[in-house]
């Protein structure tokens, strides 16, 4: 994740895979890399594997929620975040992909429901409280700016990229992304993350992957 090392990483993940064929971790990590590096279907199936090895467990059930989300799939998504928030109601990762497949469905009612709900689990009443009060005002778009600015405060820099992403506004995505870049953090979701959609392309994120040394 900090060397961007993405063939040695593929080669430990086989590796991992050939020792112990049914370790659903194993599977699931294996998801992961598949999305990161943009291969929605073997991510798919590597996820698949992982929930029937440990279908009661909330972990693969969240993962393949968040493939189906970053594969634009977002009934599949809605639909697999449902069962992983029936295994564990307050698991805040289930209900916050549950808000980004309706997001992504454009149903920005219900995506608010699930990021107030998903604040509050964490006790973070006062924000929850604010998101809610910006929706009312100002609708989505209000909503993310508020996520924007918020997550620049703490730094959170991909956040920021994907909230002004949303918004249109290329110039201050990318800033927030080349910050991001910098700190080699958080940037695996780069090829996958529907948030970037509207940004790529521009030449500046075909610029990006090739310094990261992913696929173009």
């Amino acid at each position: 994740m900090y060397f961007w090392d993405f063939q040695e990483a593929e080669r430990e993940i086989h590796t991992a895979l050939a020792i112990e064929p049914n370790s659903f971790w194993a599977h699931e990590v294996a998801c992961w890399a598949a999305f990161e590096f943009g291969r929605f279907q073997d991510a798919k199936a590597e996820c698949k594997k992982a929930v029937e090895l440990d279908p009661t467990s909330v972990a693969p059930n969240w993962t393949l929620a968040q493939v189906y989300w970053m594969a634009r799939e977002s009934d599949r998504a809605v639909e697999q975040a449902n069962k992983a928030i029936e295994l564990d109601p307050n698991s805040e990762m289930a209900v916050e992909s549950l808000g980004l497949a309706y997001e992504q469905k454009g149903d920005y009612k219900n995506a608010m429901a699930q990021w107030v709900r998903a604040l509050e689990l964490r006790g973070r009443h006062a924000r929850a409280e604010e998101l809610r009060k910006a929706f009312e005002k100002s609708g989505y778009n209000g909503v993310l700016r508020k996520i924007a600015t918020g997550c620049e405060a703490r730094a959170d820099y991909e956040c920021v990229a994907g909230a002004y992403a949303m918004l249109g506004d290329k110039d201050a995505a990318f800033a927030a992304l080349e910050k991001v870049f910098a700190r080699r953090t958080q940037m695996l979701m780069i090829k996958a993350d529907p948030d970037l959609d509207n940004i790529r392309s521009d030449p500046r994120y075909t610029d990006l992957l090739r310094r990261m040394g992913l696929p173009q």
